[in-house]
């Protein structure tokens, strides 16, 4: 009775998780069901499903350093030290805490077929999204790019729901994809037959869809990671000594060299924001960063201008903020205090999975952080759908395994037994 019972509540635990995915990665579905199309709604079913069917989840480690977040922030608003915007702080924070609840609930009751269902679902989610993209992207070139914040600046919130209503992907889509593409390759390498050949056409899709959204840092990052995952663990030093070798040609090669094979480059991307941010990034090289003529230099100036406004007050911040540099953007604004928060949410996930996760997923899950971090001190990036990624569905996707190799879940689950089986 009891283990009836048990299944019984997991299966709501999926249920709700597959409705809170599919709002943030099926929207051109969901974008269209009262209800269900409400990120707040379907975080509060969730939270009503721990307060009474699993309480204890709530007081989990994970979740105290969120807690913490929540306080220290709501203690220095309280006292005037910080003057922060409640609806800004909550989509700050929650998708945060939303994703590591889902993650500590499936981990925390060794339900690892459950979590590696709702990371399956999420990639056919993701999957299905990528073609609505590239379709609504053939049609708005420019789409994408709108939804990355000029509409909701310009306050056409009209023009944003239609793009959602056809299914485009908005900035956070994009970056969730770009991150995902080293554990999609890690899979790819160890799976085989019709799993393998989806997977290859998801990855596929991934870089294609990076190419139309236009967005061409996370481009980079998408293709930074597919080369690294391909190298993997067994020549990792190899690719370390070529990306090495790779800078210092690049170091002692003359500027005007790169810039001309970089502008000629562009033109692959002929007629296109791609093209544009090419072969500006050549005039940068050629010019030097320090110059602001170019808009890849008047990023580089963020830099700089932050790091001076978190030098006027270190501890608590009060400096301004560009709104395109995460991290430096909250170093400037909330000083140490404001960003230790973060340091022990995300430190904490990183030791926690690397004691769970089977150890050759481990470089892959690597490099999708540094991924995630790295693309902070560039640019903006956080949202719903870069957290559930980062916290939630990378890491879940460790456990596909328990989908169709039914004698690991015969198993105590612990990183070394699951190993047993992971080649198999």
């Amino acid at each position: 009775m009891d283990f009836e019972l048990k299944i019984k509540k997991t299966k709501i635990f999926v249920f709700i998780s597959f409705l809170l995915l599919g709002e943030i990665f099926l929207f051109i579905i969901f974008e269209k069901i009262p209800l269900l199309s409400s990120f707040y709604f379907l975080c509060l079913c969730w939270l009503l499903a721990l307060f009474f069917l699993k309480l204890n989840i709530l007081w989990d480690r994970s979740l105290l350093y969120v807690y913490f977040f929540i306080l220290l922030y709501f203690i220095l608003m309280l006292f005037d030290i910080y003057n922060i915007d409640f609806n800004w702080f909550l989509n700050e924070i929650l998708p945060v805490f939303i994703a590591i609840a889902i993650y500590t609930y499936f981990i925390k009751v060794k339900d690892f077929k459950g979590l590696a269902l709702i990371s399956f679902i999420s990639l056919i989610f993701i999957f299905i999204s990528l073609i609505t993209s590239i379709i609504g992207l053939n049609k708005y070139p420019l789409a994408a790019r709108e939804l990355a914040g000029a509409l909701a600046v310009e306050g056409d919130y009209a023009r944003i729901d239609y793009y959602r209503n056809i299914g485009i992907g908005s900035y956070g889509f994009f970056s969730c994809v770009a991150f995902m593409v080293p554990v999609i390759v890690y899979q790819i390498k160890k799976n085989k037959g019709v799993l393998k050949t989806v997977l290859i056409v998801l990855l596929i899709f991934m870089l294609l869809g990076l190419v139309r959204a236009q967005y061409t840092t996370q481009l980079m990052i998408g293709i930074v990671g597919l080369i690294l995952a391909i190298g993997g663990t067994n020549r990792l030093k190899t690719s370390v000594v070529l990306v090495s070798l790779l800078l210092l040609i690049i170091i002692f090669t003359p500027r005007s060299f790169i810039s001309d094979l970089l502008a000629s480059f562009s033109n692959i991307f002929s007629g296109s924001v791609l093209q544009e941010r090419l072969y500006d990034l050549s005039i940068a090289i050629n010019q030097g960063f320090g110059s602001t003529d170019t808009h890849a230099g008047m990023r580089a100036a963020r830099i700089p201008f932050l790091l001076n406004e978190f030098s006027k007050s270190p501890i608590i911040g009060g400096g301004e903020s560009t709104g395109h540099v995460f991290w430096l953007d909250r170093l400037s604004m909330y000083g140490l205090i404001g960003i230790i928060p973060w340091i022990l949410i995300i430190t904490y996930q990183i030791k926690f999975n690397l004691k769970n996760l089977n150890n050759e997923f481990q470089f892959y899950y690597l490099i999708s952080i540094i991924a995630f971090i790295a693309l902070g001190f560039y640019k903006n990036t956080g949202g719903k759908e870069v957290f559930i990624s980062i916290f939630l569905i990378i890491p879940g996707l460790n456990y596909l395994d328990y989908l169709y190799k039914p004698q690991i879940n015969k198993l105590k689950h612990n990183k070394y037994n699951y190993n047993l089986y992971a080649n198999e």
